[in-house]
């Protein structure tokens, strides 16, 4: 952990569920327990238990795994807006990246943390195209009564 943060600055974040098929198509609809840990210098400082988010994911029709991966990596108080684009990478691996609640103004186009604020490797087995993106349902519930 030392080389990968030497100085603390990143979230840790650890993740498992399921999506099973809701419809007719590459639509399933589940969720994910998740957990955050602060480490700093190799030790861990805080940890906090974020409990399950029921999810939609166009792109897959069932699947199940677990992830592991760093948030908040602008350093800008954990701007990922919930929104997860995932690519497939082998038989049973992915990497996903947690999309930035708005862009960040102060970087370039070309920054990817101008656009992503989290990125996680995952395993698991599921059914679907390579590149799939999950919203969380409590996000788009919100979204609905504006």
């Amino acid at each position: 952990m030392n080389l990968l943060d030497p100085w603390g600055l990143y979230q840790v974040t650890a993740s498992g569920g399921a999506h099973l098929p809701f419809n007719i198509g590459p639509v399933a609809v589940g969720g994910s327990f998740s957990s955050e840990y602060n480490v700093s210098r190799g030790s861990l400082v805080d940890y906090s238990y974020k409990g399950f988010t029921p999810e939609a994911v166009a792109g897959t029709w069932a699947d199940i795994g677990v992830s592991i991966g760093f948030s908040d990596l602008s350093g800008t108080g954990r701007q990922s807006g919930g929104n997860v684009i995932s690519l497939g990478s082998g038989k049973y691996g992915g990497v996903q990246f947690g999309l930035r609640k708005e862009f960040d103004p102060c970087r370039s186009w070309y920054d990817p943390l101008k656009y992503v604020d989290a990125v996680s490797f995952g395993l698991g087995v599921g059914l679907g195209f390579p590149v799939n993106l999950t919203v969380p349902l409590e996000k788009a519930h919100t979204m609905d009564k504006r």
